[in-house]
């Protein structure tokens, strides 16, 4: 992650490199397909063109371990002008990044994709995150699906539980069992998806949700791209194994270490990959890193 700060881009380049190395490592066994996925903030890319350039054509060579199968690079906005948009995702898309991801910080962070999506053709579009809760899955799967089309199958729905205090305090949103609302979420929004692109009957009952009305007024229809990669945030055992079972990918918290990845959050997603009889090629890991020139 590189801040505002100054720093020599090339020094920072090769620190990434370094970094993207040891994950690379972690992944070897599944190169087939993207298994992690490191975030560059904005300001990189607004003020540090240099740095994002030498780290891009780093990413493009061949280094050791195959990177390219098995890393990808993106960007992630933790704030955003939508005025700005269109040329920061250009720019973004042209330096060889392979996704954009938004936060939901001071400004939405669906509106910014929609911009992001229209002017440009490879560029792969994530919120992360977006807080799941203060919106009903019927809300999440219909912006996502949305998203989806307008972007040729480019969307990636990120999404995050925050904390009790700002679902209480700030979004007036409920917060009762995190893990359990975050579960019917995911597969709420699924049955809305099913729902509209194979005419199975909208039937979910949960704790949570009971949705079971969907007439043709309000039905969006089918899409070309129907599979929307849903990825969460996870930090404790309840959430990296629900990744693991449900998901196409996992937000680990940019604060984390080799170790943990090694010895506490793979396990836990492995967990779930086994519980629902999936492969750690089914999921990708997406965070940030910290890079200190020296």
């Amino acid at each position: 992650t590189f801040r505002q700060r100054p720093f020599w881009a090339r020094q920072a380049g090769d620190e990434l490199l370094r970094l993207a190395m040891i994950l690379a490592r972690l992944s070897r066994p599944y190169q087939k397909t993207p298994i992690f996925r490191i975030a560059v903030r904005h300001t990189a890319v607004m003020h540090h063109h240099r740095a994002c350039i030498i780290i891009a054509r780093l990413y493009q060579s061949s280094a050791p371990y195959s990177l390219r199968t098995a890393m990808k690079f993106d960007v992630t906005l933790l704030s955003h002008d939508l005025n700005q948009m269109a040329s920061l995702a250009q720019t973004a898309e042209s330096l060889g990044f392979d996704g954009l991801w938004t936060a939901e910080t001071n400004h939405d962070p669906f509106f910014p994709l929609l911009l992001s999506a229209e002017h440009t053709q490879n560029l792969q579009l994530g919120t992360g995150i977006a807080v799941a809760f203060p919106r009903t899955p019927a809300i999440l799967a219909q912006m996502a699906w949305d998203l989806a089309k307008f972007s040729d199958g480019r969307f990636l729905l990120g999404l995050g539980t925050q904390v009790k205090a700002h679902n209480r305090l700030r979004l007036g949103a409920p917060w009762d069992k995190p893990l359990k609302q975050m579960r019917e979420t995911i597969l709420a929004t699924r049955a809305f998806w099913d729902c509209w692109q194979n005419g199975t009957p909208l039937d979910f009952v949960g704790e949570y949700f009971k949705l079971q009305l969907m007439t043709p007024f309000f039905n969006p229809g089918p899409i070309d791209h129907p599979h929307i990669p849903i990825y969460i945030a996870a930090v404790n055992e309840g959430m990296l194994r629900l990744a693991g079972e449900l998901c196409e990918g996992v937000h680990i918290h940019a604060l984390h270490s080799v170790k943990y990845l090694e010895e506490f959050a793979l396990p836990h997603i492995e967990a779930g990959l086994q519980k629902n009889g999936r492969s750690r090629a089914d999921i990708s890991l997406n965070t940030a890193v910290f890079a200190i020139p020296t």
